[in-house]
């Protein structure tokens, strides 16, 4: 504290002593760089908090913004097209209408129809989660490792931009195909896309 003091005085005493016109270098040379070193000093450190202020509000945005690019470039990104492309696509079938009932895009269908891996998808479960769009007769649906499946088109945009399921949030690659019970009931629990495209075709 009375070193900080003796600073201060020093500080109003000096200016007054070199700007004050009763100052020479030549009649006390060793006493003005004296004096102009204690000036110096003091003027550093009296303005060192307005510099540090300074400093802190032109260099945190850019520290800020080259945290959050590192943090980017360690977060999981888009899907590669091939590793998209490895992914099944199958066709989905509506459930035939009963009664002469219209069922276009209400109800539920019938996913690798005709074989011992045929499953049913109830009406609630036949929407994609991507376009909350119905899937529609011999819509294109794309499987993911961990069974959900959505539309093609709609998937390959979002894998593309983030290579994880939309709706588990499991990454494309090294998952179990076990289906997660992962939000909105039963959704595609138990559920297996089938009727390959190319074997349509």
């Amino acid at each position: 504290m009375a070193l900080d003091c003796f600073f201060a005085v020093w500080f109003v005493v000096g200016n007054v002593w070199i700007f004050g016109g009763r100052s020479s270098a030549h009649v006390a040379p060793n006493l003005y760089r004296l004096c102009i070193a204690f000036l110096t000093f003091s003027c550093i450190g009296y303005a060192m908090p307005f510099i540090l202020c300074a400093l802190i509000c032109c260099c945190l945005p850019c520290i800020i913004s080259v945290m959050g690019f590192r943090e980017d470039l360690n977060q999981n990104r888009g899907a590669t097209s091939e590793a998209i492309n490895a992914l099944g696509t199958y066709k989905f079938k509506l459930k035939k209408p009963r009664n002469g009932e219209g069922n276009e895009g209400g109800g539920g269908g019938v996913l690798v129809a005709g074989t011992d891996k045929e499953r049913i998808v109830s009406a609630e479960d036949a929407v994609c989660c991507v376009c909350l769009a119905r899937y529609m007769d011999n819509d294109d649906l794309r499987m993911l490792p961990c069974a959900h499946f959505f539309h093609k088109e709609c998937v390959d945009k979002w894998l593309k931009i983030n290579a994880l399921c939309p709706l588990c949030k499991a990454e494309i690659d090294g998952v179990s195909t076990t289906a997660p019970t992962v939000g909105f009931g039963r959704r595609h629990s138990d559920n297996r896309v089938g009727n390959d495209i190319e074997s349509q075709q």
